[in-house]
């Protein structure tokens, strides 16, 4: 049980980092689309590849996680 502590930790900061990535990431999108329209579309396809990538990082970390509690 006393490596449950050290492994809880892990997976909540790699959740914490996902989540604050995926955050900013919109909060970018959000300063592009009211302050610079043109360069919007540019930003939207650099942004939805990091947010897929931080997606496929979370789908990882719950597949690590189902397997440890099996």
């Amino acid at each position: 049980m006393e490596r449950s502590g050290p492994a809880a930790a892990k997976i909540f900061h790699d959740l914490a980092n996902s989540l604050n990535d995926i955050s900013t990431t919109i909060q970018l999108q959000e300063w592009y689309l009211a302050n610079d329209a043109e360069r919007l579309h540019e930003l939207f396809t650099e942004t939805t590849k990091n947010l897929k990538d931080e997606i496929a990082r979370l789908q990882i970390l719950m597949e690590e996680l189902r397997q440890a509690s099996k």
